[in-house]
């Protein structure tokens, strides 16, 4: 019998990036939870964002927040929180080698306020303030644009890893994390705890990002999910790319997912 772990990210993919609903992957959800395969969202925002959609969702796996830079496992009637790295403000110090190298002023969500964030983001200044509570990342956008270009991410990471970072990005923000951190790395901690022999588990990561890359490829079978515009990032070669949008992609992606298993 071949058992499952579906991962997905979750803005853009299971909720929707503009109105974050999750409407459209309610179906997906629904047949995980039917075949008894874990679902864990693997995302940038915070254990106390991601605690709240568990709930809304009635999911009770681990999961992963702040792009793999913290794993919640289930114990008792809660969880426990396993952090990496040294905290946010050795990342903060960063910051100015960044701003060095692109010549543009970099401004740490941090330092933002929750009102500010809820205009950038179109979150509820109460969501928005869970948003800041970070525990071991550094989102950042710039003063004049939010993201950096994908070669800007290759010539830029490999400065900031000589920094013990790691420098990614997601949908909205560029993100700092810890030198061993990242949503791949979480994956497979995440496989070691459900402790599965390997043949007879086949794992599947949805997502619709650059920072959702490394977890695509840690698992058996990879889904890049479209944007909301119907494009996908790079490496459309090493996935199968959903043709719905958004949530709609990745219940897509679970049914396809749901082919390849037998539980």
């Amino acid at each position: 019998m071949i058992k499952g772990i579906f991962f997905t990210d979750i803005d853009g993919t299971l909720i929707d990036h503009y109105t974050y609903s999750f409407e459209q992957s309610i179906e997906g959800v629904e047949l995980l939870k039917s075949r008894g395969i874990p679902l864990v969202p693997v995302s940038s925002k915070t254990f106390d964002e991601i605690s709240i959609l568990m709930n809304d969702l009635g999911l009770d796996s681990p999961f992963v927040f702040e792009n793999g830079s913290g794993i919640a496992y289930p114990e008792g009637e809660g969880y426990r929180a396993d952090v990496a790295g040294g905290g946010i403000e050795g990342l903060r110090d960063i910051i100015p080698v960044i701003e060095e190298n692109t010549g543009e002023k970099a401004l740490p969500l941090i330092d933002l306020s929750a009102e500010e964030i809820s205009r950038y983001t179109g979150l509820s200044v109460e969501k928005a303030e869970l948003a800041l509570k970070r525990r071991a990342s550094l989102p950042f956008i710039f003063e004049k644009r939010t993201l950096l270009t994908d070669s800007e991410i290759g010539v830029l990471g490999d400065i900031i890893k000589k920094q013990g970072a790691i420098l990614t990005k997601g949908g909205r923000f560029n993100h700092l994390l810890p030198a061993g951190a990242g949503k791949g790395e979480a994956v497979k901690k995440v496989v070691e705890f459900y402790g599965i022999n390997p043949e007879h588990l086949f794992t599947a990561a949805a997502g619709d990002s650059m920072n959702d890359i490394p977890m695509l490829t840690a698992v058996n079978k990879g889904y890049l999910v479209r944007k909301h515009d119907g494009s996908y990032v790079e490496n459309e070669s090493m996935f199968h790319v959903t043709e719905g949008t958004g949530p709609a992609g990745f219940t897509e992606a679970v049914k396809d997912y749901l082919d390849y298993i037998m539980v």
